[in-house]
């Protein structure tokens, strides 16, 4: 099934949901052990080079679930009753510097693991926990192989 979308153009910090998770985790493991940091704010996303625009990102997700034309996977409307952003971005500096907190996975990744999860979702009949249990361990292997401050 086709989806909809409004701003084809705009930019946005995709990011899998394991990524924030890491790192309110380690937070957390920070915040017991340093009660300087408590009431801070933090920003956990990915790097800034995997900003891509909504139809990049539909164009990479419809490969995972075999559209053979990508323009199949989504319309554009013009029905916009409001202001949308062109360009989001987050600044992450912050953990990086006082937590050495990275984001793991690579824009293709990122791709990958939101694909497989939905697409075994809507079209396999898997169960859920598994699949999600897997792509933790994975998260976990590859961040292990970065080396990842964090994954000590």
């Amino acid at each position: 099934q086709s989806v909809e979308i409004r701003s084809p153009e705009a930019t946005r910090p995709w990011q899998h949901v394991l990524e924030p998770l890491s790192g309110y985790l380690n937070l957390g493991a920070e915040l017991y052990g340093d009660d300087n940091l408590h009431g801070e704010a933090f920003n956990f996303g990915p790097r800034a080079e995997q900003n891509h625009t909504v139809r990049q990102l539909l164009e990479d997700l419809s490969k995972y679930w075999h559209f053979n034309d990508v323009n199949d996977a989504f319309t554009v409307t013009a029905n916009i009753p409001f202001h949308e952003a062109g360009l989001l971005k987050l600044n992450c500096d912050k953990p990086l510097f006082i937590m050495k907190w990275q984001a793991n996975l690579e824009y293709q990744e990122v791709i990958k693991f939101t694909s497989e999860w939905y697409y075994n979702y809507y079209k396999l009949d898997k169960s859920m926990f598994d699949k999600t249990v897997e792509q933790i361990s994975e998260y976990e292997d590859i961040a292990n192989n970065k080396y990842l401050e964090w994954t000590a």
